[in-house]
């Protein structure tokens, strides 16, 4: 095993030592996510041409400091109580259900039904600091350092989405469907790389 492969494990070894008190499910996921991130990263530099002892400082400044890192995922982790993992579920879920429900009961209102969903889950976002959902969050589990932003950002981005749904459902033009799509994909696109170029780091 080469230095950077101890550095990893250990690293990755602190950091389950760490997430002790989470479900062993999510603990082991962020861990393995986590480590994948840990090589792909070195793997980037080292085709870069940098020695190991560069690679190593680069890491101590781009990675978050172990205490940073485990109190980000534990404050973003289902809680540990059976009452509390359920509570959690509901708030998740019940929205989504109630909405798809809606949405078969009312056909022609569906997009003022899906932007109400979006504007819940934007809500729970800022408040609740839900991010893992997200995928710039879920692709740098470990560098991250923002995570009060990304909400904030999330919480917009979610509630932009739901506005474009609710024009949607009011205006009528030549390539509606096509607009509507595309406007989508710039917003979510544009979200993710800005959360992943600025504040993944």
């Amino acid at each position: 095993m080469d230095q950077l492969e101890t550095i990893i494990s250990n690293y990755t070894a602190e950091l389950e030592e760490r997430l002790a008190r989470i479900q062993k499910v999510h603990r082991e996921n962020v861990v393995e996510e986590v480590k994948d991130h840990l090589y792909s990263f070195v793997q980037d530099y080292k085709s870069q041409g940098l020695t190991d002892a560069e690679i190593e400082e680069k890491i101590q400044q781009e990675f978050l400091s172990m205490d940073e890192l485990a109190e980000g995922i534990m404050s973003s982790s289902p809680k540990n109580s059976l009452h509390h993992r359920m509570k959690k579920n509901y708030t998740l879920i019940l929205p989504l259900i109630a909405g798809s429900l809606g949405i078969f009961a009312f056909p022609d209102h569906q997009e003022l039904l899906i932007a109400l969903m979006l504007f819940i889950y934007s809500y729970l976002v800022v408040t609740k600091k839900m991010t893992w959902g997200f995928a710039a969050v879920r692709k740098n589990p470990g560098r991250v350092k923002h995570h009060e932003k990304v909400s904030q950002l999330g919480s917009i981005y979610l509630f932009l989405l739901g506005m474009v749904f609710i024009i949607g459902q009011f205006v009528t033009m030549t390539n509606e469907n096509l607009i509507f799509l595309s406007v989508i994909v710039f917003i979510s696109l544009s979200f993710f790389f800005y959360i992943n170029r600025m504040l993944a780091r």
